[in-house]
């Protein structure tokens, strides 16, 4: 919610992110389990959460409201259509 405020739109990414953190707190206990003693739990939390996590949203999230802002709201629409007189000019180039 906090991140879809500011876009004015509403998209799962944030919310995905979080449902994907599930299965990889699972990870983390196995391995610590399996490998006791080693920081392994720590650099997944960092790499998932911090390098990758997050600013993966802010991508998505950034990615969606450029197309929307250039599309209307359309943006599926629209980049259907652009795929397939895209594919209409490579046939007539053949």
């Amino acid at each position: 919610v906090i991140i879809s405020l500011p876009f004015h739109m509403i998209r799962p990414w944030a919310y995905l992110g979080m449902m994907g953190q599930v299965p990889l707190a699972w990870i983390t206990k196995y391995l610590t389990k399996k490998l006791p003693g080693t920081s392994l739990g720590n650099v997944i939390f960092w790499l998932s959460f911090c390098v990758v996590g997050q600013p993966m949203a802010i991508l998505l999230y950034t990615i969606d409201y450029q197309f929307q802002k250039e599309t209307d709201g359309n943006h599926v629409l629209t980049m259907l259509q652009n795929l397939l007189s895209k594919e209409d000019v490579a046939s007539e180039e053949l």
